[in-house]
């Protein structure tokens, strides 16, 4: 099953604002959108260690939400979806990969935030002390 799109969230504003962050970075105001950046990655431990892991990621989600993608950057559609779908043109099929990237990648950045938020809460969680039953 291919997970839903969802429209600007987590994900799609986190690549819109680190983009725009990375074209004004030699503007001294560029440093206001870091705390928006923050936000939307959350609590974690270094947000510019997980905003730098993701990088690569958001650059390419960008790039398919603003629809200034090669088709060679789509994901290949796996077997069982060729069995399920038919197309019926080169674009069909291509807005069919289009939106299997576009899942995919927003599974993953959100996952890593995900996982960097819940490991921030196990750092902190004070050790349990072994007792005697």
């Amino acid at each position: 099953m291919t997970p839903a799109v969802v429209a600007h969230g987590t994900a799609e504003t986190l690549a819109r604002v680190a983009h725009f962050r990375q074209l004004t970075a030699t503007l001294p105001e560029a440093h206001e959108l870091d705390p928006v950046i923050r936000f939307l990655i959350g609590r974690v431990t270094d947000p510019a260690e997980v905003l730098e892991h993701l990088h690569d990621e958001l650059d390419l989600l960008w790039s398919l939400i603003t629809e200034d993608f090669d088709v060679d950057q789509l994901d290949d559609i796996p077997e069982p979806e060729w069995v399920r779908h038919s197309f019926a043109t080169v674009q069909q099929e291509t807005d069919h990969r289009h939106l299997l990237t576009v899942a995919r990648l927003v599974n993953d950045i959100e996952g890593h935030i995900r996982l960097a938020r819940a490991r921030r809460v196990e750092n902190e969680r004070p050790a349990t002390q072994g007792r005697a039953a």
